[in-house]
């Protein structure tokens, strides 16, 4: 599935954009997904380590399921 995650403070600096897209396959979590960030978008590598994850305005523990329609933010 197909999702956008909208960047914050020096995440959205390091990409040079306030959004990135990428795939994830279904049942991911939010810890997977941070793992498919670095790996897909090299510049943040290193950059995710301890970041905060919100889903739907929430902050998102790591077991944390995302969906297609989530609104996503680091």
């Amino acid at each position: 599935m197909d999702v956008t995650i909208r960047l914050f403070a020096s995440l959205r600096e390091k990409a040079g954009t306030p959004n990135i897209n990428i795939s994830v396959p279904v049942g991911t979590n939010v810890q997977q997904l941070l793992s498919l960030v670095q790996v897909e978008k090299l510049e943040l590598e290193g950059a995710i380590n301890g970041v905060l994850v919100a889903i739907n305005h929430e902050y998102a523990s790591a077991d944390t399921i995302i969906n297609e329609s989530d609104d996503l933010a680091l």
